[in-house]
């Protein structure tokens, strides 16, 4: 039996998941919860229910939810205003059916999102709440935090350690047995050597820092090369 799922958001992010989850085997896509838009509208032929209230018509133990945020700070308080209201709603993993992902071999947390195209190899572990785009690589041994964004085509290489909350941009390669500390940003297109300090923000190819957390501002090193 495929079990009920709300999507809350009904921007681009949220009508992705949505559309994973419709081709999908486990779940039932519901409708959208959205503070932001009138309640009645359709949006991709579901419902918009409301607000977060609106969950409080299902069973908390059957439902399922999915945050299609992409602001991290303001998803880590909406699963907080969702856990609230009862800790019995769960965040399931949505996993497109064009993925590759062997759950055998793949750790993954609760409320991650794997798109169409995505390869998740051997021993990849996940933490929650991670966004895996499209077409984008994990390959062996990669450790992935919580609230990190791997955007499409990001190719994390062998025994990658990303920390929470980092961003990987489109198209960037990390090279093996690399490190990259939490809440970094990695440019488009860039191609990571080197450990990247938490907070620090590279782009290039090689990689170069060119921001850092405010307490780092005067750190040396600004631009070189990791």
């Amino acid at each position: 039996m495929r079990r009920p799922l709300i999507v809350y958001g009904c921007g681009g992010l949220g009508r992705e998941v949505a559309m994973a989850a419709r081709v999908g085997s486990e779940h039932e896509v519901v409708g959208f919860i959205d503070d932001s838009v009138a309640p009645g509208s359709q949006v991709h032929d579901l419902p918009v229910l409301g607000g977060v209230e609106a969950m409080e018509r299902y069973d908390a133990e059957e439902l399922g939810v999915y945050v299609a945020i992409g602001s991290i700070p303001v998803h880590r308080a909406v699963v907080e205003r969702i856990w609230s209201l009862s800790r019995s709603l769960s965040f399931p993993n949505i996993i497109h059916p064009d993925a590759t992902v062997d759950l055998e071999r793949v750790s993954l947390g609760i409320g991650n999102y794997v798109a169409a195209g995505a390869r998740l190899t051997a021993e990849v572990r996940i933490g929650d709440f991670n966004i895996i785009n499209l077409n984008s690589v994990l390959a062996h041994d990669v450790v992935l935090g919580d609230r990190c964004q791997i955007n499409p085509g990001a190719v994390l290489n062998g025994q990658d350690v990303v920390g929470d909350e980092v961003v990987i941009g489109a198209g960037a390669v990390v090279m093996p047995r690399t490190e990259v500390g939490a809440g970094a940003v990695v440019g488009i297109g860039a191609v990571v050597a080197g450990p990247v300090p938490p907070g620090c923000t590279v782009i290039g190819n090689p990689a170069r820092v060119v921001r850092r957390p405010p307490a780092a501002d005067r750190m040396e090193g600004e631009g070189a090369p990791l």
